[in-house]
Order: C-alpha cells, then sequence, then structure tokens
C-alpha cells in the first residue's frame, strides 16, 4: 500500500509540472505570467528592446476580430540569461530564458 502511495505522488507532481507558470526575479519583485505591463515595469523597470506589434486594422479602420496588440520584450544579459517576455492586450503570457 505505501508503494502505491509514491506511485500516485510522483504522477501528481509530474503532472503538476506541466502546469507551471514562469517567472522571472527583478530587482523589485518576482513577475509572473498574467502580471500586467504596467506591473513588469514597476518591479523590472525598462527592457533592453521592446517591439509593439499593432492589431489588425481592417479596411473600414476597425480593429479586426480577436486582433490584439502583441509586445516582445527582452531583458538581459543578467548573469549570462537573457529573458524573452510576451504580452497579449497588456498582460503577460510567456517568460522564456535562454543562456547567452
Amino acid at each position: 500500500m505505501k508503494n502505491y502511495a509514491v506511485i500516485i505522488t510522483g504522477i501528481s507532481l509530474l503532472s503538476m509540472g506541466g502546469m507551471a507558470e514562469a517567472s522571472m526575479r527583478c530587482q523589485k519583485g518576482i513577475i509572473d505570467e498574467g502580471d500586467t505591463t504596467v506591473d513588469v515595469l514597476k518591479k523590472c523597470g525598462q527592457p533592453a528592446n521592446r517591439q509593439v506589434i499593432d492589431p489588425i486594422v481592417g479596411s473600414n479602420g476597425q480593429v479586426l476580430y480577436k486582433s490584439l496588440p502583441v509586445e516582445r520584450w527582452l531583458y538581459g544579459p543578467r548573469a549570462g540569461m537573457l529573458y524573452y517576455l510576451r504580452f497579449l492586450d497588456g498582460n503577460l503570457v510567456e517568460i522564456r530564458s535562454k543562456r547567452e
């Protein structure tokens, strides 16, 4: 019975690993997916590079259905790491890191 509990615990931990959100430590706190651009700027300051992609606008001047502004920010290098952040409609949806 004890082995059964260990196996179930191991499976649970493995399945939770796929659901973990990325985070990043900054000078004034930790940012997580779901934070806003304002939150990230307060905690991390200005990024080294910032790319803004505006939503698609139709010929009638209206933003197309489900078209959102996208921002890509770069922080680093910090201790040999580059951090890539992606925002959709002002909300952080992805944090990736890469060793330089």
